[in-house]
């Protein structure tokens, strides 16, 4: 025992001898020590897109559409994200150009506020590589130009059935658009007039076809803002004028669903077309007396009316069929279980 305890004390003596000599040889190596200089910067390469280019709206854009189209460019094979405020709006598909560079156009799902506004773009390819953020662009939502106000088509002695007059009223210095079934018709410029708000009247380019119709106009100011659509007005034409090759000329000017598309199209032609004729509203009241709308044939409501009658007629017969023969079937299940009935009672 006592061979142990005089091991241990030995130990432990040898231990904190080792310690102290350790810790003093590492103070006088210490100051001596000199760290080598760094061997260079580690260059980290990280492949990104290139960002897109945003083209419109910007500062100098005049437009009252609290939707407007967002377009730009960027790289052929990636999906465009796009921020408005900085808030996450939307994003296009994945667009491919063979020229490497693809162009992106981008309506915002939500109505924006009147005012100013900022938008920028990231792109983001489908290896998810993302760009860095485009220039931002800034754009202002104007109050709209105030739009046309329709009235019912005229026809007096100047024109005929298949070629009323399109009449309204409009604010002085506005450029008209008319649209015929949805389709773009002409332009004109109104005559003002000293009360600020100028009466027109135009004359469609072709004769229109027999039937109904429908007819709205889209006013332009001077600066290029255009209004909301006008009131629609529905009508109808008795006589068909019109021969096919005119119908077909009609139908190759595009059908535009949307009116803010509508008036990008430059529709302006070379050559020696004629411009549409236009009458003024007072002019045309003061040639005709009494000047009606064309209204629909009276041979037509009694047409549809016949035919509903029949139709009804027709229910009624097919109902009473049936019921005639589940009356049928009826009986001849009674009869049969009668039957039944008496054979197991003999």
């Amino acid at each position: 025992m006592k061979v142990l305890k005089s091991l241990l004390c030995l130990s432990l003596v040898l231990f904190f001898t080792i310690f102290f000599l350790t810790a003093a040889r590492a103070e006088e190596i210490a100051p001596n020590l000199i760290l080598s200089a760094p061997l260079g910067e580690a260059e980290l390469m990280v492949n990104l897109l290139p960002p897109p280019t945003l083209i419109s709206p910007d500062e100098t854009t005049i437009t009252a559409k609290i939707r407007p189209l967002i377009i730009g460019l960027t790289e052929s094979g990636s999906l465009v994200k796009i921020f408005i405020d900085d808030i996450y709006n939307g994003k296009t598909e994945i667009l491919n150009n063979d020229s490497g560079t693809a162009n992106f156009a981008y309506r915002p799902f939500l109505n924006l506020s009147r005012g100013w506004h900022k938008v920028y773009v990231i792109a983001e390819d489908s290896a998810g590589r993302v760009s860095r953020p485009s220039e931002v662009l800034s754009f202002n939502i104007e109050l709209p130009m105030p739009a046309p106000t329709m009235l019912k088509p005229v026809v007096n002695k100047n024109t005929f059935d298949a070629e009323p007059f399109i009449v309204g009223l409009a604010k002085n210095d506005s450029k008209i658009k008319i649209y015929i079934d949805k389709k773009y018709n002409g332009e004109f410029k109104v005559t003002n007039h000293p009360s600020g708000t100028a009466n027109f009247a135009y004359k469609p380019t072709q004769p229109l076809t027999r039937g109904n119709h429908l007819v709205y106009a889209v006013a332009v100011d001077k600066r290029g803002k255009q209004s909301e659509w006008s009131n629609i007005v529905y009508f109808s034409t008795k006589n068909s004028a019109i021969a096919e090759s005119a119908q077909e000329k009609s139908d190759a000017i595009a059908d535009f669903e949307d009116p803010e598309e509508a008036v990008k199209i430059n529709y302006s032609t070379s050559g020696t077309s004629e411009k549409p004729e236009q009458t003024s509203l007072g002019e045309i009241k003061s040639l005709s007396g009494d000047n009606t709308g064309v209204k629909a044939k009276p041979d037509q409501k009694k047409l549809s009316l016949v035919f509903f009658i029949l139709f009804l007629v027709s229910v009624i017969a097919w109902l009473l069929w049936v019921n005639r023969k589940l009356a049928k079937e009826l009986q001849a299940r009674n009869e049969d279980e009668d039957k039944i009935k008496k054979d197991k009672l003999l």
